[in-house]
């Protein structure tokens, strides 16, 4: 994963029969992974490629939805590639053309955080480009270096940005009463947070596993999607006395005591 080496295929119909057949393609060519790691759209969901994968021994990891921050690598690469796509829209050029051309470079450049190119870490070798080369690489990069490597610079990011939102851990935890944003979209009038309230079943990292109380349905949500309801909240409560005044000019303010 590290590698940041990425395959391309351009697909007209992305059922998931049509999914398993290209990604059956490329782990032909390069073997099969250990693990996937999906978003949650619906030909990533299927039988299908839940078959393919427990006969393959692909363990499947679907990232929290409506969270793609969890799948961040990914989604950094959509970002590049639909920018290149605009481009050679803009210019009226073969945006297939253009595709593979930007794969080549993206491949024999070294990357900002390993220092190592896509293709020298997951080959071993970097393949040749129209760009002449000093040396040719002899000897496989040592992958737990560059594994060392990343960690530690995503760790940094992490640390700095975390610092700039000035972001603190959620207190969260099993067994307590939350709320759950309101994802879809809405009128103007929508509160942030749903007024129905569910409990806290599990929690791994920033993923919350909830579950509804009137039907036992569970959800899973990142921390940053719930509210945690105080527990004074579920206490009953006596409503204030409530007096009415009425001033000079004849207005009418609510004084609660």
């Amino acid at each position: 994963y590290y590698s940041r080496y990425k395959e391309v295929e351009v697909m007209q119909k992305i059922t998931a029969k049509d999914t398993v057949t290209r990604l059956n393609s490329i782990f032909t060519r390069l073997g099969y992974p250990r693990t996937i790691t999906l978003d949650n759209a619906k030909q990533f969901v299927g039988i299908e490629l839940e078959e393919y994968s427990r006969k393959h021994g692909i363990h499947l990891n679907h990232s929290t939805p409506y969270w793609p921050q969890e799948n961040g690598l990914v989604e950094r690469q959509n970002r590049s590639l639909l920018k290149r796509l605009q481009i050679s829209n803009a210019l009226g050029r073969d945006w297939r053309q253009d595709l593979q051309e930007y794969l080549v470079m993206y491949y024999t450049t070294p990357h900002s955080t390993t220092g190592r190119t896509p293709t020298e870490l997951m080959y071993g070798r970097t393949i040749r480009s129209k760009i002449p080369a000093l040396q040719d690489i002899e000897t496989t990069p040592s992958s737990s270096e560059v594994a060392d490597r990343d960690r530690l610079l995503k760790d940094k990011g992490k640390e700095s940005e975390d610092l700039r939102r000035r972001a603190r851990n959620s207190s969260i935890d099993c067994g307590d009463t939350v709320l759950m944003k309101n994802l879809l979209p809405g009128n103007k009038l929508q509160t942030t947070f749903g007024p129905k309230e569910f409990k806290v079943i599990d929690r791994c990292g920033p993923r919350v596993t909830i579950e509804d109380p009137e039907n036992g349905r569970s959800y899973d949500r990142n921390v940053a999607h719930l509210k945690r309801v105080p527990d004074a909240a579920h206490s009953s409560t006596v409503e204030p006395p409530v007096t009415l005044s009425q001033e000079d000019e004849g207005l009418f303010i609510l004084r609660i005591q």
